[in-house]
């Protein structure tokens, strides 16, 4: 999902071949994990609620290390 400022979120959603939705981070190219388990939902709008939290987590973790005059 592309943001206004023309960069990509990190994680959206995509619909695996069993038909459950899967959060995929864009970053590491790989699904989305919590602990070692991948993160994916029955509906739709879970995931979507989930990669909402995921993708605010990572733009306010940037933004932290942007003032802290560090690299992600």
């Amino acid at each position: 999902m592309a943001m206004e400022t023309g960069t990509t979120d990190r994680y959206e959603c995509l619909l695996d071949p069993l038909d459950l939705y899967v959060v995929w981070d864009n970053a590491t190219d790989l699904p989305g994990m919590m602990g070692d388990e991948i993160l994916a939902f029955s509906t739709r709008r879970e995931a979507l609620a989930a990669i909402d939290l995921l993708n605010q987590e990572s733009r306010s973790s940037s933004s932290v290390i942007r003032a802290a005059g560090h690299r992600q």
